[in-house]
Protein backbone atom coordinates (compact mmCIF):
# COMPACT_ATOMS: atom_id res chain seq x y z
CA UNK A 1 0.00 0.00 0.00
CA UNK A 2 3.18 1.89 0.92
CA UNK A 3 4.87 1.79 -2.89
CA UNK A 4 0.94 2.62 -4.40
CA UNK A 5 0.99 6.21 -2.30
CA UNK A 6 4.39 6.77 -2.92
CA UNK A 7 3.51 6.21 -6.26
CA UNK A 8 1.21 9.60 -6.27
CA UNK A 9 3.10 11.49 -3.43
CA UNK A 10 3.62 14.48 -5.16
CA UNK A 11 2.66 17.91 -4.81
CA UNK A 12 0.39 18.03 -7.89
CA UNK A 13 -1.24 15.36 -6.89
CA UNK A 14 -2.24 16.59 -3.43
CA UNK A 15 -3.41 19.92 -4.99
CA UNK A 16 -5.43 18.43 -7.34
CA UNK A 17 -7.30 16.23 -4.48
CA UNK A 18 -7.61 19.59 -2.70
CA UNK A 19 -9.18 21.14 -5.55
CA UNK A 20 -11.45 18.11 -5.49
CA UNK A 21 -12.20 18.68 -2.08
CA UNK A 22 -12.97 22.21 -2.56
CA UNK A 23 -15.30 21.22 -5.36
CA UNK A 24 -17.22 18.58 -3.08
CA UNK A 25 -17.62 21.01 -0.35
CA UNK A 26 -19.32 23.30 -2.72
CA UNK A 27 -21.13 21.19 -4.37
CA UNK A 28 -22.32 18.58 -1.71
CA UNK A 29 -22.35 21.70 1.13
CA UNK A 30 -23.75 24.58 -0.25
CA UNK A 31 -24.16 26.82 2.60
CA UNK A 32 -22.47 29.61 3.67
CA UNK A 33 -21.92 30.77 -0.09
CA UNK A 34 -22.12 34.39 -1.76
CA UNK A 35 -22.89 35.52 -5.03
CA UNK A 36 -20.74 34.25 -7.98
CA UNK A 37 -20.94 37.66 -9.68
CA UNK A 38 -18.54 39.12 -7.42
CA UNK A 39 -16.15 36.54 -6.76
CA UNK A 40 -15.86 34.58 -10.17
CA UNK A 41 -13.58 37.25 -11.76
CA UNK A 42 -10.80 37.75 -8.68
CA UNK A 43 -10.82 34.37 -8.82
CA UNK A 44 -9.78 33.88 -12.04
CA UNK A 45 -7.27 36.95 -11.71
CA UNK A 46 -5.79 34.85 -9.05
CA UNK A 47 -5.47 31.26 -10.93
CA UNK A 48 -3.83 33.10 -13.67
CA UNK A 49 -1.47 34.49 -11.28
CA UNK A 50 -0.72 31.41 -9.57
CA UNK A 51 -0.14 29.50 -13.11
CA UNK A 52 2.49 32.67 -13.99
CA UNK A 53 4.19 32.58 -10.13
CA UNK A 54 4.89 28.64 -11.32
CA UNK A 55 5.57 28.81 -14.22
CA UNK A 56 8.25 31.82 -13.00
CA UNK A 57 9.70 29.90 -10.16
CA UNK A 58 10.35 26.26 -12.61
CA UNK A 59 12.20 28.21 -14.85
CA UNK A 60 15.14 28.52 -13.03
CA UNK A 61 15.26 24.68 -12.34
CA UNK A 62 15.10 23.67 -16.29
CA UNK A 63 17.52 26.04 -16.68
CA UNK A 64 20.16 25.13 -14.05
CA UNK A 65 19.62 21.36 -14.67
CA UNK A 66 18.58 20.37 -11.07
CA UNK A 67 15.43 18.84 -10.29
CA UNK A 68 12.07 20.27 -9.60
CA UNK A 69 10.94 16.69 -8.53
CA UNK A 70 10.57 16.46 -4.27
CA UNK A 71 12.98 14.49 -2.62
CA UNK A 72 15.45 14.38 -5.74
CA UNK A 73 19.04 15.54 -4.89
CA UNK A 74 19.76 19.37 -6.05
CA UNK A 75 22.37 20.31 -8.41
CA UNK A 76 22.67 23.56 -7.27
CA UNK A 77 20.41 26.11 -5.11
CA UNK A 78 18.60 28.28 -6.55
CA UNK A 79 17.98 31.48 -4.66
CA UNK A 80 17.04 33.80 -7.84
CA UNK A 81 13.89 35.19 -9.26
CA UNK A 82 10.89 34.38 -6.86
CA UNK A 83 12.89 32.49 -4.60
CA UNK A 84 14.63 35.74 -3.46
CA UNK A 85 10.86 36.04 -1.76
CA UNK A 86 10.00 33.20 -0.76
CA UNK A 87 11.90 29.50 -0.51
CA UNK A 88 8.48 28.00 -1.86
CA UNK A 89 7.47 29.86 -4.46
CA UNK A 90 5.48 27.14 -6.30
CA UNK A 91 3.80 25.74 -3.13
CA UNK A 92 2.91 29.50 -2.35
CA UNK A 93 1.08 29.49 -6.21
CA UNK A 94 -0.59 26.42 -5.28
CA UNK A 95 -2.10 27.90 -1.96
CA UNK A 96 -2.87 31.02 -4.56
CA UNK A 97 -4.67 28.91 -7.06
CA UNK A 98 -6.88 27.35 -3.95
CA UNK A 99 -7.89 30.48 -3.16
CA UNK A 100 -8.75 31.96 -6.66
CA UNK A 101 -10.71 27.91 -7.20
CA UNK A 102 -12.58 29.00 -3.53
CA UNK A 103 -13.54 32.10 -5.17
CA UNK A 104 -14.66 30.57 -8.49
CA UNK A 105 -16.97 28.86 -6.33
CA UNK A 106 -18.17 31.46 -4.37
CA UNK A 107 -17.65 28.67 -1.45
CA UNK A 108 -16.82 30.04 2.17
CA UNK A 109 -16.39 26.45 3.58
CA UNK A 110 -14.33 25.37 0.79
CA UNK A 111 -11.55 27.48 2.31
CA UNK A 112 -11.19 25.20 5.19
CA UNK A 113 -9.04 22.72 2.81
CA UNK A 114 -6.16 25.46 2.42
CA UNK A 115 -4.79 25.15 5.75
CA UNK A 116 -5.06 21.19 5.05
CA UNK A 117 -3.48 21.28 2.12
CA UNK A 118 -0.77 23.56 3.59
CA UNK A 119 -0.39 21.23 6.59
CA UNK A 120 0.54 18.33 4.52
CA UNK A 121 3.00 20.01 2.08
CA UNK A 122 4.93 20.73 5.21
CA UNK A 123 4.86 18.03 6.93
CA UNK A 124 5.32 15.63 3.55
CA UNK A 125 7.56 18.23 1.81
CA UNK A 126 8.99 20.78 2.90
CA UNK A 127 10.21 19.76 5.76
CA UNK A 128 12.50 17.04 3.32
CA UNK A 129 13.20 19.52 1.35
CA UNK A 130 14.73 21.55 3.67
CA UNK A 131 17.03 18.42 5.10
CA UNK A 132 17.82 17.80 2.16
CA UNK A 133 19.11 21.35 0.96
CA UNK A 134 20.89 21.93 4.12
CA UNK A 135 22.63 18.37 3.41
CA UNK A 136 23.81 19.64 0.39
CA UNK A 137 24.67 23.58 0.67
CA UNK A 138 25.35 23.44 4.63
CA UNK A 139 25.82 26.88 5.76
CA UNK A 140 25.02 28.55 2.47
CA UNK A 141 21.58 26.97 2.91
CA UNK A 142 21.36 28.23 6.34
CA UNK A 143 22.07 31.82 5.08
CA UNK A 144 19.59 31.39 2.38
CA UNK A 145 17.02 30.31 4.97
CA UNK A 146 18.01 33.24 7.74
CA UNK A 147 17.16 35.63 4.98
CA UNK A 148 14.05 33.95 3.14
CA UNK A 149 10.79 33.23 4.50
CA UNK A 150 9.06 29.90 3.98
CA UNK A 151 6.16 31.16 2.48
CA UNK A 152 5.85 34.59 2.38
Amino acid sequence: MSRILGLFDFPPVWLALGLVLMWAIDRYVPIADWPYQYTRTPGWIIIAAAIALTAWAAFPFARSGTSIVPRRRPVIMITHGPYRISRNPIYLADVLAMAGFGLVLASTLSFLVIPLFIAVIERRFIADEESTLHLAFGRDYEIYAGRTRRWI
